[in-house]
Formats: C-alpha cells, structure tokens, sequence
C-alpha cells in the first residue's frame, strides 16, 4: 500500500559535474524527501509527483532563460504535485542586482504548481566575488528573503501551499 510516484531531477551542468551536484544535494534532499513521504497520500489514491530542480537558469541569462522557460513548460505540461528549486538561479559570476533576483522570481510565477525554494550560494554569499558591481552578501541575503518570502507561511507558484517554516 505506497503511493507510487515519480521523481525527476534536472540540473544544468554536464552529466559529471551534475551527478557532484546532486551527490552534494543529498543533505538537503533526504530529509526532505521523508518529509513528503509523511504527507503522501494515504494506499489507494492518486499517485503523488515532484520535480526537483536547480542550477536553473544558471550562467548567463540571455543564453539561459529560454531553455529554462522551455523547461518550466515541460514541468508545468506533467502537472506535479510539487516542485522543489534547490538553488543557484544565477551564475557565480552574474551580477547580484535586484533586477536580476526580479527576473528570476518571475520566472517562479510561471510554475502553475506549488514551487518551494532554497536559495543557494550564487544567490547571496557569493556576491562580493562578483568583479562587476560586487554586493553585500547579507544584505544580499535580505532582499532575497524579502523577494522570495515576503510571505513566508506560503510556497511560491501559482497554486502555492502552505508551508511552516523555521522563523514561526
């Protein structure tokens, strides 16, 4: 009686460095697989499907965003019941502007599911390494929240959920 589900990861890296990523992902992604494997549904009913996603649309935007758009379609196309963005939206070298954080979280908007994300290290700490245009990585770190958490008590995407979070 296990709900039968699918499981799908994407990362933008060639198949090594993907595979290293997602070696290193494993941290995040155990604990918070068993978690949804509590809020499964109960034998019987619909089967239960997530995306797993990140490194997306890392490097340069204007190469990357199309894909990335193309990507979300194919997501959205499969209706799961989640999708989870591990981080890295932008390059380590990209700027950390708010413009570019703005961009990026338009492209949440266009998931017609549920979308939890975990910001990664491009996103904030690695900011100060940025030659063009360096930034604060705390200060970073606060448009983010603000950004992408302006309310916390609900995930991202069209049909956001509600979630509990650590700041309750």
């Amino acid at each position: 009686g296990r709900p039968r589900g699918a499981l799908f990861l994407w990362s933008g890296h060639a198949p090594d460095m993907r595979r290293r990523k997602l070696a290193g992902m494993r941290h995040v992604l155990a604990p918070l697989l068993c978690a949804l494997a509590l809020l499964a549904p109960s034998a019987g009913a619909e089967p239960f499907s997530l995306v797993v996603v990140g490194d997306n649309p890392n490097g340069q935007p204007a190469a990357r965003v199309p894909a990335y758009r193309a990507l979300i379609d194919q997501i959205n196309a499969t209706a799961p019941r989640l999708v989870i963005h591990v981080g890295d939206i932008k390059g380590g070298g990209s700027p950390c502007t708010d413009a570019l954080l703005a961009e990026r979280r338009a492209l949440f908007d266009l998931f017609t599911g549920p979308v939890l994300y975990t910001p990664g290290d491009n996103e904030w700490s690695g900011c100060f390494r940025v030659t063009e245009d360096p930034r604060d990585g705390l200060e970073r770190l606060a448009h983010l929240r603000g950004l992408f958490f302006a309310d916390p008590a609900w995930s991202l995407g069209q049909r956001p959920l509600p979630v509990v979070h650590q700041g309750a």
